[in-house]
């Protein structure tokens, strides 16, 4: 039977009826497998099952890998698209697997170049962070004077060992300023303590005991407690007062 020339698609495409004769084909097509009267002749033979089973009306769209013969005689594994227009018209696009590689590989080029892209800007954004987190720790522990004899450091969050590593120059600087007699840390807004900060902490109890403050521990609570527990208070000296407010009593007696 007769054929008109699809030239719609840049693409090896056909129209075909129910019974799988060409109504239509692209110039691609032609120029790929020949001029044909039904696509059966272009499928290799173990292919044909697979087609007769998926490629029906009962599947309105759908897709399968099956093995065809171009023009040249040779073999070649292609994706054949289908979708019906009507129970006696289906329209089907056949797309090699070089090709459809290639554009795999395409799209892969594209999500790396983009992957790269947000990597940099991840790695901007992380060292903003980086840099907010370091200048929040230089501002943490304020050295608070609440009388000429007694000081009040209060911590905040996690006692990281970065934190204390630098909170451990700016007190001692500010403490030898104030030369107070009583040095008291304030837990209450404390969350937890690392083991490398705990480590940390010790560094700078030592630092302040050199320097012949008093230390005391204001409001530890039971996690923290069972952290310093670790530590030897006595060679510190460390007294340990309950609350703000009962430090704040025991000012006022002094």
């Amino acid at each position: 039977m007769g054929f008109q020339l699809n030239s719609h698609l840049p693409l090896p495409s056909y129209t075909l009826n129910h019974k799988y004769d060409v109504v239509d084909c692209s110039k691609e097509a032609i120029d790929k497998f020949g001029q044909i009267e039904n696509i059966i002749d272009i499928v290799e033979e173990g292919s044909i099952n697979k087609l007769n089973a998926w490629v029906r009306p009962d599947f309105q769209k759908m897709s399968i890998e099956i093995n065809m013969i171009n023009r040249e005689g040779k073999m070649e594994l292609v994706t054949l698209y289908a979708a019906w227009q009507s129970n006696n018209i289906v329209h089907a696009i056949i797309l090699e697997q070089e090709e459809q590689i290639s554009e795999i590989s395409t799209s892969l080029s594209l999500l790396r170049k983009r992957l790269n892209e947000t990597n940099i800007e991840l790695l901007q954004e992380k060292e903003k962070l980086e840099t907010l987190i370091e200048d929040n720790d230089r501002l943490s522990a304020p050295v608070i004077r609440l009388t000429p004899q007694f000081v009040m450091i209060p911590l905040f969050g996690i006692l990281t060992e970065s934190k204390m590593n630098h909170l451990h120059q700016k007190v001692l600087f500010d403490l030898y300023e104030e030369s107070p007699e009583h040095v008291l840390f304030d837990f209450t807004a404390v969350g937890d303590i690392e083991d490398e900060g705990l480590q940390s902490l010790e560094v700078l109890l030592q630092s302040i005991s050199l320097m012949g403050m008093k230390i005391y521990f204001v409001s530890i609570n039971q996690t923290i407690s069972r952290k310093l527990h670790s530590l030897s208070f006595q060679k510190w000296d460390v007294q340990f007062i309950s609350s703000v407010h009962a430090a704040m009593k025991n000012l006022l007696k002094k």
